[in-house]
């Protein structure tokens, strides 16, 4: 995606709007939000796809602009940016959920694989004989009887 030029377009709107709303230290001053105004406008009009979502990581920054607590941004109660950049994180989640592709930042960090025996009996998989596979069919007790 290195030489896609629509991937490094939005690429560099994502460092722009991570520049302006996440870099430590005081807000950035509110003669810098009618361009970034402008700016989420072109986000929001670009036709996203999940390989440039990918490659970007704009849905990232999205997150966490939308995070961020309303005095830590300029003017946005003007310009609503946390509002949109969640509306835009919402809308990328469902494309990249439908496509069968999650965001790396979407993953819980803590999911751990089912175990099988959970896994055959959230899925009702029976065997042949109509029992589920993966259960312990009981044995009949073996008594010694005395001689």
């Amino acid at each position: 995606m290195e030489q896609d030029a629509e991937a490094t377009k939005v690429r560099s709107w994502r460092h722009m709007l991570q520049k302006t709303f996440l870099s430590p230290g005081p807000n950035a001053p509110g003669e810098d939000m009618p361009p970034m105004d402008a700016l989420f406008t072109t986000v929001e009009e670009y036709p996203m796809s999940v390989p440039i979502l990918k490659f970007s990581k704009i849905g990232k920054v999205m997150r966490h602009i939308r995070l961020l607590d309303p005095e830590q941004v300029s003017r946005d109660e003007e310009f609503h940016f946390r509002d949109r950049a969640g509306q835009l994180a919402d809308e990328w989640s469902l494309l990249t959920s439908h496509s069968g592709f999650q965001l790396e930042a979407e993953r819980k960090p803590q999911e751990k694989p089912e175990d099988v025996a959970e896994a055959v009996e959230r899925m009702g998989i029976h065997d042949g004989d109509g029992a589920r596979v993966g259960t312990v069919h009981a044995k009949p007790e073996h008594r010694l009887e005395s001689l």
